[in-house]
């Protein structure tokens, strides 16, 4: 399997984990952007540069770490 293909198999874990957690996330993280990785909140954070500087410090690159926003508030655009 490519490194690409493992890739989006770990996203595709991370996403079916947050949705499977996601009321309880709701609870601890409301209105603050979250890194998924592995199954586990690895970093959070209300504001999301502060959040990707962060994940950098800790050798992560943001753009293969899930970040989601969690809200208790519906937003609808």
């Amino acid at each position: 399997m490519t490194n690409e293909m493992l890739l989006l198999n770990k996203l595709d874990e991370n996403i079916n984990w947050f949705k499977e957690h996601q009321t309880e996330l709701e609870e601890e993280y409301d209105n603050q952007f979250i890194a998924i990785e592995n199954e586990e909140i690895i970093s959070a954070d209300k504001n999301l540069d502060i959040l990707i500087t962060k994940l950098k410090k800790m050798g992560k690159d943001p753009a293969n770490t899930l970040i989601k926003f969690v809200s208790t508030t519906i937003i609808i655009l």
